[in-house]
């Protein structure tokens, strides 16, 4: 005996599901990785603080001489 109920027959339910279109979904996907690397760049900019340290370099003295 198989169990019929009359709110399964018929167009009652909707055959087709509409989809979202390709380009708002790679929009959002787009505005999501921007989103997250603008937080990424935020976090880093306001808790990481890098120590100064001084750096020397050493040039050659042949680097000062005007080539002719």
């Amino acid at each position: 005996m198989v169990l019929d109920f009359p709110f399964f027959r018929g167009n009652v339910a909707p055959k087709t599901v509409a989809t979202m279109p390709s380009l708002l979904r790679f929009l959002l996907v787009l505005c999501l990785l921007a989103g997250l690397g603008y937080g990424a760049m935020f976090a880093l900019a306001h808790w990481y603080d890098p120590k100064p340290r001084e750096i020397t370099v050493s040039i050659p003295p042949d680097k000062f001489v005007k080539q002719h």
